[in-house]
């Protein structure tokens, strides 16, 4: 698990959930259900990231990493999800998304100030997917903030600049014999508001 500071990503555990090999594979999946459940509620994140593909040399191991994803979904709840390409997270953490596991394993420790780059090679992975989805996230709300926001049908004028219409030229009023353009009453001169103290 990650969590998130001013200062950038800080580790606060990380593991592999296990399954004994001689058991079915229903027995499997409910004991990593349960595994996944137990560590969400006591560690009550926020959000969950997880890989969006995974690969596997059979159809035989896909359905099985299949099925295993879907514990895990299932035992977040109703918290946020979001999935990753493993060809993404590379991208995002080492800039080539062809790279291998040392590299990226080596640029996660580097990100969370760990000595080594952690183990094993499933756990390492788990923490480049938290990381990249940890950037993404971020990118997301500076360019959030970043965005201008735009004026609502109808809203101020200073909001909305139009450019004013072209002026025709002025025609000079006739005056009358008392200074006044002909044909409007005399004004009287403006007088200044006042406001009382109270």
């Amino acid at each position: 698990m990650i969590v998130e500071s001013r200062g950038g990503p800080v580790l606060v555990e990380y593991g592999v959930a296990r399954c004994p090999g001689g058991e079915a594979l229903v027995a499997r999946l409910r004991r990593l259900h349960r595994e996944i459940a137990a560590l969400v509620a006591r560690l009550a994140p926020d959000e969950v990231a997880v890989e969006s593909v995974f690969s596997a040399a059979s159809v035989g191991s896909a359905l099985t990493l299949g099925h295993a994803r879907g514990a895990v979904l299932a035992a977040v709840g109703e918290r946020p999800v979001a999935e990753y390409a493993p060809r993404a997270v590379k991208q995002a953490l080492t800039g080539y998304g062809a790279a291998g596991k040392a590299p990226v394993a080596a640029m996660v420790a580097r990100r969370l100030g760990l000595p080594a780059p952690p183990t094993p090679e499933d756990a390492a992975d788990a923490l480049a997917v938290a990381v990249c989805h940890l950037d993404r996230r971020r990118a997301a709300e500076r360019a959030a903030r970043a965005r201008p926001v735009a004026a609502a049908p109808g809203g101020p004028a200073s909001a909305r600049r139009t450019r004013p219409p072209a002026r025709s030229p002025a025609r000079s009023p006739a005056r009358s014999p008392a200074g006044s353009p002909a044909g409007s009453p005399a004004r009287t001169p403006a007088r200044p508001a006042v406001r009382r103290a109270s």
